[in-house]
């Protein structure tokens, strides 16, 4: 090294290099000073635009800053907002303006919006609408026009109505839940056991497997009485039935006669529970409609008595029958007829008498005389009990079904299905819970071959008001679609009758298509069609599941005789009520002390 011709001694070490030291001195620490953004993209000209952002806000929104660069970078921090100077006091009072010129900008001019429409004439519109430059003068005690809303603000007038449709359907809802009353009043001494919502029930489900079909009992009818159904009415509904020929329904009566029986009037169902055939004893007219309960829209109660003595339960008729509503699914169509007068026309209460009466005499008009047969036998096989205390033409069916006493819930994403509850003990008994019903049929029909006569259980519905669908001229090239309407307006009656139906072995329902002549009277009725279903047909149109309703039944049987263990205090029987909640979608169960 000492050969060189000059000196490097004066470098450096390498323990001490040139350059900024490891650990920054405390006098070059910055603090408070921000981060300016910066991309790559960016012109290094760009990178401190104190100008940019104020042409941005004055230049007007339109076609012309589609391509426009924004100034406000989508990365870091607001480069505006960063480096801002901040006011204080001290500034806003030390500010002076240096042309003291008077500005001829009035204040109304400054004013900014965010409405901007298209074009200088639209703009000059704004400016007269807000006060502004082209404004018309007005005199100083004049009343200022009213601040009209934004344009987004504003209702059209399809919005409009929907907003007071919506108000006056949900009036007429909250006027209906107040007139809805309890069929018996709700004393004092009711206790409420518990409520059931009904959305709940219709995830429940019972197979009852083997037993679903039941077990007939016995058959009871009056021979002087049965009636078969004629034939010559299933060519109304043929498509041979080109000049849509009606047939004037016949009036037997105006005043209908009682002929339900009560299940504790029944003799013949109280037999059965003395000599322990049956542990709950119930109609078809009580089990379908707690079965449908779901579907329901109108309150009605059962009376629940329960034998502690002899460990019955019976299922009765309260005071007043449930009263038939008539398009009480569809809500629209309820609401007008539940919430108008009692003795207009076309009220609730005026609809369900005429409903029942064409009922009554349509049952009673496409009867055919038995001209003396030997009726011996219906289907399936079934003797027939000729009884003399029968006092209409009605067929009954007493039939038991036997119910696992014992289930276990097994939940499922759709629905919760109770099962035959697994004992450890394989040779154990299984214990069930008999349950004798009456069910009936209207007519019988003549077989084609054959002793064996079938049960015909006949319904109808009436058109009371014009509509799209007219019955008289379309019902036979549009019968899918009124058949569709109306399961959809009146699921909850089609679904008792289905019930019924299936519950008592009957072969066929006879659907009958009855219309005012005049829509304006309801004196008049003429008989449009006749349409023959089987029940497991209409079951599957209206996706009902009989499995459903047996659980329903069995959910109510168990919690009544939990809560009568509870609180029998030595007494023989404990009477409940089971009701449909007038204004709430819910089940209650009362007990009466």
């Amino acid at each position: 090294m000492s050969d060189l011709p000059f000196s490097l001694n004066f470098l450096s070490s390498p323990e001490n290099p040139w350059g900024p030291p490891k650990a920054v001195p405390a006098s070059l620490n910055f603090h408070s000073i921000p981060y300016a953004p910066f991309s790559k993209s960016d012109k290094l000209g760009k990178a401190s635009d104190w100008f940019s952002a104020e042409q941005f806000q004055n230049q007007p929104q339109g076609k012309g800053q589609k391509n426009v660069r924004d100034p406000f970078h989508a990365y870091g921090a607001s480069a505006a907002s960063k480096f801002a100077a901040e006011e204080t006091s001290d500034n806003v009072n030390s500010f002076e303006v240096v042309d003291n010129k008077p500005s001829t900008t009035t204040a109304n001019q400054q004013q900014k919006t965010v409405l901007r429409g298209r074009g200088n004439n639209n703009n000059n519109n704004n400016n007269k609408r807000q006060g502004g430059a082209n404004a018309p003068q007005r005199n100083a005690f004049q009343r200022p026009a009213p601040v009209k809303k934004p344009v987004s603000a504003v209702q059209t007038p399809q919005q409009q109505r929907a907003s007071y449709w919506n108000t006056q359907n949900q009036l007429q809802i909250d006027e209906a839940a107040k007139k809805k009353k309890y069929s018996i009043e709700v004393k004092s001494n009711f206790s409420k056991v518990t409520d059931i919502e009904l959305n709940k029930l219709t995830k429940l489900n019972l197979d009852l497997g083997a037993n679903g079909k039941g077990e007939t009992l016995a058959v009871k009818a009056n021979p002087s009485l049965m009636k078969l159904y004629n034939k010559t009415f299933d060519k109304l509904s043929s498509s041979s039935n080109l000049n849509k020929k009606t047939i004037p329904l016949k009036v037997f009566s105006k005043e209908f006669p009682k002929t339900y029986v009560d299940t504790m009037n029944d003799e013949t169902l109280m037999n059965y529970a003395k000599d322990g055939t049956a542990d709950v004893l119930i109609t078809d007219e009580i089990l379908t409609t707690i079965m449908a309960a779901p579907k329901s829209n109108f309150p009605w109660n059962f009376k629940i008595v329960k034998d502690l003595k002899n460990n019955k339960l019976y299922f009765s008729n309260s005071e007043l029958e449930p009263q038939t509503i008539v398009d009480e699914n569809d809500k629209d169509l309820f609401l007008t007829s539940f919430l108008a007068d009692d003795n207009t026309l076309n009220s609730h209460v005026r609809l369900a008498n005429e409903f029942k009466g064409i009922n009554y005499n349509l049952s009673r008009f496409v009867t055919a005389s038995t001209n003396g047969a030997n009726i011996q036998k219906i289907t399936p096989d079934t003797a027939v009990n000729k009884s003399s205390d029968v006092k209409t033409s009605k067929i009954y069916k007493y039939k038991l079904y036997k119910i696992p006493q014992v289930t276990v819930g097994e939940d499922n994403k759709k629905h919760r299905k109770l099962t035959l509850a697994k004992s450890d003990d394989e040779e154990a008994e299984i214990k069930y819970i008999n349950v004798g019903i009456r069910t009936e049929a209207d007519l019988l029909q003549k077989p084609n071959s054959g002793d064996e006569y079938e049960t015909v259980a006949v319904h109808a519905l009436n058109q009371y008001k014009p509509s799209q669908l007219d019955w008289k001229s379309k019902l036979i090239s549009n019968r899918g679609a009124i058949i569709s309407t109306e399961l959809r307006k009146n699921n909850n009656l089609f679904s008792k009758w289905i019930v019924s139906s299936i519950l008592g072995d009957i072969n066929s329902i006879k659907l009958g298509f009855v219309a005012r002549d005049s829509f304006n009277s309801a004196e008049k009725h003429s008989v449009l069609g006749m349409f023959n279903y089987k029940p497991e047909d209409l079951a599957r149109q209206c996706n009902l599941q009989i499995g459903n309703g047996w659980a329903i039944f069995k959910s109510i049987i168990d919690i009544v005789n939990h809560e009568a263990e509870v609180s029998k205090d030595s007494k023989d029987t404990v009477e409940f009520m089971l009701a449909r909640d007038p204004s709430q979608p819910k089940l209650n169960i009362y007990r009466v002390d």
